[in-house]
């Protein structure tokens, strides 16, 4: 049996077992094969037989293990147990395929050659588990073996010695062996278009899309980045399409290739261009300075501005687009709020208005600054959960804010991520009461409804005469005259709305806002 495996000691079965519990351990889903094992001095299958052991109580799918083996006895041994043999001799072994782990015993006498290989193998990441001689890793002489030891510290390496391990095995010797687990990250996937563009770049490529596009010049950074991920994209197609012909048949040529991009260069760029749109609307310096119409509009759009360059002439023309636009619909998201808020008629809703006599109409009303308004927080088929962070009650408290801050005066910067992390803490900590957030405070309850009390006075104040105004519930001077060279009847409607010191004050500190001043605020 061991005439031409001199070097052969079969793994011990409990010490087998150690070293495939040992990377079952890596694989957190007990559901899921580590991937692609080598064994690269199977002998009979000991370690293999383990490993099959070990993970056959974990998952269903078939182990995906290699075997290599140097004896031929030995390799037939392997195939009768159908095991897959598909080397001989390890160190001449130079695979293709990527493992996710090595579990090995080499022969003792060149242990150290066969780990450096397997070292070499999986130098981009994954585990090895190898058996070998404890004197040539505990007491190091020779020059192989300092070299080995110093790249086992490098890659912290855990070492495990057994003295008698293998006294008691199929073929039992006294010699004391060292268990080596290495674990190498993984690493990243090198590039050499991304290397080569960084560099003609001046390393301008960045870690991150949004970054980039809130840096002091958004636009030339987005168009720097889309531009090197286009040269990048077109590179890999040339090069697609130089080696096409090689995989797929020699008859056929590419007919069947072994891999497809699966898609047109043209279409490729078309959606590289797309995605580099939504980026641009989806930053906060974007987004929130437009209405909730607008992004649906500018949503819909995506698929007809991946046919138009994402190059800095098309980003500014629809920059200025927006801006053209912005106004008009921010004064019909103002006044859509403003009849929302005041359109409840029910008892318990009906405080949500004060009357007052209009220019020219009796049925004028202003928001108090306490309103109740349907928004459920609650989760009522599971237990009443409290979830302030749904998409149901977000984007009705986010486009209350919004609509508020294009009426804040104070010219204070915006950030929806703000609302985002309030109600986000509201959640954990189950506080449904007085939420405070920017403007207003919140409280939820749990038949459905939620108490919003202004907090913001100044804000209320401007949103009020800013849609009564456009409702003509105001006379045409206001905001435009002081109170005394008001006339009678002009006089008698701001002291229906707010009085004279309170229109006064608006006055003087400018919460009046009119439409030009509303493009000011928001240019």
């Amino acid at each position: 049996m061991y005439e031409d495996t001199i070097d052969y000691f079969p793994t011990p079965n409990d010490l087998a077992e150690q070293m495939a519990k040992s990377i079952a351990k890596k694989v957190h889903n007990i559901n899921l094969a580590p991937g692609p094992i080598l064994e690269p001095s199977a002998g009979t299958g000991n370690l293999v037989k383990a490993m099959d052991r070990v993970f056959s109580h974990r998952t269903d799918t078939k182990l995906d293990i290699d075997c290599v083996e140097l004896s031929s006895s030995c390799r037939a041994i392997l195939k009768k147990e159908g095991f897959r043999v598909v080397h001989d001799d390890f160190l001449t072994y130079k695979p293709h395929k990527r493992y996710k782990a090595i579990v090995m015993n080499p022969p003792f006498s060149d242990g150290i050659a066969h780990l450096k290989k397997a070292i070499s193998i999986m130098q981009n990441g994954g585990a090895i588990r190898c058996i070998l001689p404890a004197e040539s890793i505990r007491h190091p002489h020779t020059r192989e073996q300092i070299d080995l030891v110093n790249t086992l510290t490098d890659l912290k390496a855990d070492i495990g010695y057994y003295k008698d391990a293998f006294v008691n095995s199929e073929r039992p010797t006294k010699i004391e062996v060292a268990l080596i687990s290495i674990d190498i990250p993984e690493k990243p996937p090198e590039s050499k278009i991304r290397l080569e563009l960084q560099t003609a770049n001046d390393g301008n490529i960045g870690n991150g899309a949004q970054e980039n596009l809130v840096s002091n010049d958004p636009v030339s950074a987005a168009v720097e980045r889309y531009n090197i991920a286009a040269e990048g994209l077109r590179r890999i197609y040339e090069e697609y399409e130089g080696i096409k012909e090689f995989l797929g048949s020699p008859k056929s040529g590419a007919e069947d290739p072994v891999i497809s991009l699966g898609k047109s260069y043209n279409e490729a760029i078309g959606q590289l261009r797309m995605k580099y749109w939504q980026i641009l609307f989806n930053i906060p310096a974007i987004r929130d300075n437009m209405t909730g119409t607008m992004q649906h509009e500018y949503s819909e759009r995506l698929a007809q501005l991946a046919d138009y360059d994402f190059s800095k002439y098309n980003i500014l023309t629809i920059r200025q687009e927006i801006a053209a636009n912005t106004v008009a619909s921010i004064k019909r998201e103002i006044l859509k709020l403003f009849d929302w808020f005041t359109h409840f008629h029910s008892e318990e809703f009906s405080k949500n208005i004060h009357y007052f006599n209009g220019w020219m109409t009796n049925s004028a009303y202003k928001v108090n600054e306490r309103i109740i308004f349907p928004c459920d927080a609650f989760c009522h088929w599971y237990n009443d959960n409290y979830e302030p962070t749904t998409s149901q009650v977000m984007d009705v408290i986010t486009n209350i804010e919004l609509v508020l801050h294009w009426l804040d005066t104070s010219g204070q910067p915006y950030d929806s991520s703000e609302l985002w992390e309030i109600m986000g803490n509201s959640g954990k900590t189950k506080k449904t009461r007085n939420i405070a957030c920017r403007y207003f405070s919140l409280s939820f309850y749990k038949k459905g409804t939620c108490h919003l009390t202004f907090t913001n006075l100044d804000v209320l104040k401007t949103f009020n005469a800013f849609a009564c105004q456009e409702k003509t519930w105001l006379p045409p001077t206001y905001g435009k005259k002081a109170y005394a060279d008001m006339s009678k009847e002009e006089k008698s409607v701001v002291r229906a709305f707010e009085g004279e010191g309170s229109y006064t004050d608006s006055l003087d500190r400018g919460l009046i806002v009119t439409p030009s001043k509303l493009a000011l605020l928001n240019a």
